[in-house]
């Protein structure tokens, strides 16, 4: 059948006259060119030593157009189809063989493997490919059609086996509802013909190991169809290294760009913005170049903010890295910790699909329901990976940090020193000197040592991590709207902030707006028995008082020093006046702004006083939440921001804590004054020390030391002349003393300590 070899003047012939090999001197296997015409018997004999009638000796017709490697009658010995070393020699000794006597390799003379005299061998790693005609077929005159899907479906010396992950285990992104065909590999590699079959005038390269690979890049959403190196074709080499890895983002943003959003490259009806959360293209967010302040408000003389807004935020953190800064000390000075290397594409994602089972995304793709997001997984010693990786669930919902494979990527990356175990490090690979982790977090968000038990020690009696958004610390009194899924994406995009965002609200990278906290971190008084005077004693002569280390809006955003009463500020701490009748320090941002990102979930109908609502149950949901600006009610003494005018972040973090419900202060816990290590019930030291009825009840949040006001004594006489002032905040009768609004007023409730705590949550 001369349909069956390799150049037949049959015009059918799929392999032509116009071989590459032998283009120049005008083809070859026909009459006139390069060996003369090839026919059934150049090959085959009826009665032969070797299997298929394979003659034991190969001649060609004619030898003034060139001979075969072999010379005339060239041996041939060919006995099985499945053992190693029948096709093609697989183990040719170090610096190769003089001569082959396989059936394929003994004509071979111009090929890249496989030929009579071989240093480099195709398929040496594979064993299940001994059959060469598995991907060149007799019929077709062996010319390797279908090679992309059967030959990548195995490992290629180092490359990779990619046909597995294009299934629907493999949780593919880019081929999803469709068979994966040959012609589909057209639309990312210039290897591939349109219509499935090997471009040999780009693939040839590719056979030598390291060679790099031609990969497509789009323009103006269009697959390009002219080669140009670097303008429509990305030359990638597979060795692990930072600059070809940048490579492959020209590739992948060719298609994850704006232009080509309506593209539909593989046929399946996706489109590269097919799952974007926000409609718009990854290069529309990680291509940026915006930053802003992290923190919103300055550090000055007359303030006592936390000084953030010195750290610099890029609105992609991962893309623009180099202006990106982050990290934390326990001097609440926010230092600049980040390295200057980008995390890219392929950092994160693999190209084709991935490995790795389980809930990888916070949307439903055709691969599966979370499913999609091709996480990176390798293999040592293939794409110039030494290790072995894939991300991994962990955790536990009894730990209350349970996590998926889609957060342990990130996980591994951000805890990661250096690579060894992972693929990557953040000093290592990144640059930075830091985990990438937030002051309040542990790593992997479990137990672990938190930093504000290291800058303040009384705090770490209570260390053990209590959950967070991976896990609950109890029973919740409101249904969220959504849930995070044991993975990051729900509230984070690590391509960067979206354009349809007030992104100077959303940093870093987060998929709404929030404001980091302006308010220094609380602490308990440090000292119990500071002077205070009032009534007949004389001007400071009780040792009962307490300068209160939280931080709100009166001591963050006033101005001036301290009542001439009060103490002065404590060693290495501004003094700031604490002004309840100002009311304009306070934040500017509303809810929408400071924690529009909390509000996705949790809408301030479910956990907030209506405005005229009368004051919600002590210690309630809704009384702790009165205290956020603009959600006062007219009950509470916080209208309009009366007291209080907090972000979400002044009382909650957002990822893990020490404290149930995220909560990163108890300031008002009476277990605590003094910073003392301590569990019992029993309150340490509590100024209720009186002369003559003055004094009484001082101590109690937030009076601070009590007295009988000025010009309104009852007592014995002289009491009026003698009282110097107000205490820190006035006494338990003074209306204007900001302190009925954490009291309980009822009947039966107004015991010391239990009627000064402020919540259910958090007492330690």
């Amino acid at each position: 059948n001369m349909n069956l070899v390799h150049n037949s003047t049959n015009a059918s012939n799929p392999l032509n006259a116009n071989s590459v090999k032998w283009a120049a001197s005008g083809g070859w296997g026909l009459s006139g060119t390069k060996y003369g015409a090839f026919s059934c018997t150049t090959c085959h004999i009826p009665k032969t030593s070797n299997i298929l009638r394979i003659k034991t000796g190969i001649t060609v017709l004619d030898t003034s157009k060139g001979n075969i490697p072999g010379g005339s009658n060239s041996p041939v010995n060919f006995q099985s189809r499945t053992l190693t070393n029948t096709f093609g020699n697989y183990s040719a000794p170090v610096g190769g063989y003089s001569n082959s006597q396989r059936i394929c390799e003994t004509c071979h003379s111009a090929t890249s493997y496989h030929k009579y005299t071989q240093t480099k061998i195709r398929h040496e790693e594979d064993a299940a490919l001994k059959n060469c005609i598995i991907c060149h077929e007799h019929n077709k005159g062996f010319k390797p059609i279908g090679a992309c899907t059967i030959c990548h479906a195995r490992p290629q010396g180092a490359r990779a086996a990619v046909l597995g992950q294009f299934t629907t285990s493999g949780n593919s992104h880019h081929v999803q509802g469709v068979k994966v065909t040959d012609q589909l590999c057209y639309q990312c590699h210039w290897e591939a013909n349109i219509d499935g079959t090997v471009n040999t005038a780009y693939h040839g390269g590719s056979l030598t190991p390291g060679a790099p690979v031609r990969l497509v890049r789009y323009k103006n959403g269009l697959r390009p169809t002219v080669y140009k190196d670097m303008t429509s074709a990305v030359l990638y080499t597979a060795n692990g290294s930072r600059t070809e890895f940048q490579k492959i983002n020209n590739h992948c943003l060719g298609c994850h760009s704006a232009p080509s959003n309506s593209t539909q490259p593989f046929g399946d009806g996706k489109t590269p913005k097919q799952y974007a959360w926000d409609g718009k293209s990854i290069d529309e967010r990680y291509s940026q170049t915006g930053t802003t302040p992290w923190g919103k408000y300055s550090d000055t003389a007359t303030t006592n903010v936390s000084p953030k807004d010195t750290q610099i935020k890029a609105f992609s953190a991962h893309g623009n890295a180099g202006v990106n800064k982050r990290g934390w000390n326990l001097t609440e000075t926010w230092p600049n910790t980040s390295g200057s290397v980008n995390v890219l594409c392929y950092d994160c994602h693999n190209s084709h699909g991935s490995a790795v089972s389980g809930v990888t995304s916070n949307y439903s793709s055709a691969t599966g329901k979370y499913k999609g997001a091709i996480l990176k997984a390798t293999t040592a010693g293939k794409g110039g990976y030494s290790v072995t990786y894939k991300p991994q669930a962990g955790g536990s919902a009894g730990t209350k940090d349970a996590y998926n494979p889609g957060a342990g990527l990130c996980f591994d990356c951000h805890n990661t020193a250096t690579a060894g175990t992972k693929p990557w490090g953040y000093t290592g690979t990144y640059g930075s000197t830091q985990a990438v982790l937030g002051y309040w977090d542990t790593p992997y968000f479990t137990t672990g040592t938190f930093a504000p038990t290291q800058r303040y020690a009384y705090k770490a009696f209570n260390a053990t991590h209590k959950g967070g958004h991976f896990g609950v610390s109890s029973a919740m009194l409101t249904t969220p709207s959504a849930s995070i899924n044991g993975l990051c994406t729900p509230c984070h995009d690590p391509h960067g902030v979206s354009p349809t965002l007030s992104q100077a609200y959303a940093v870093p990278l987060l998929k709404g707006t929030w404001l980091t906290s302006p308010y220094l971190e609380d602490a308990a008084p440090v000292n119990i028995n500071e002077l205070r005077g009032g009534g007949s004693q004389a001007p400071g002569t009780l040792a009962v008082g307490s300068t209160p280390q939280y931080h709100i809006d009166q001591n963050t955003f006033g101005q001036e020093t301290y009542p001439a009463q009060g103490k002065e500020a404590p060693t290495g701490t501004k003094s700031i006046k604490w002004s309840f009748a100002d009311t304009t320090n306070r934040v500017a941002q509303t809810s929408a702004q400071f924690g529009g990102l909390c509000l996705n979930c949790h809408s301030q109908a479910s956990i907030a006083p209506s405005a005229a609502s009368a004051a919600p149950a002590w210690k309630s949901l809704a009384r702790v939440h009165n205290t956020v600006k603009g959600w006062g009610s007219t009950g509470t003494g916080n209208a309009n921001s009366a007291a209080h005018s907090f972000t979400c972040s002044k009382c909650h973090t957002t990822h893990n804590y020490r404290l149930p419900r995220l909560m990163v202060t108890n300031c008002l816990d009476y277990k605590l004054r003094g910073q003392v290590n301590k569990t019992a019930a029993a309150p340490v030291k509590r100024s209720q020390n009186s002369n003559n009825g003055s004094g009484g009840g001082g101590g109690g949040y937030p009076g601070g030391g009590g007295g009988i006001p000025d010009g309104k004594a009852t007592g014995t006489a002289g009491e009026d002349a003698a009282y110097l002032g107000a205490w820190f905040f006035g006494s338990n009768a003074d209306p204007t003393g900001y302190r009925t609004c954490h009291d309980v007023t009822t009947a039966g409730g107004t015991t010391y300590p239990t009627g000064h705590l402020w919540n259910t949550k958090t007492p330690w």
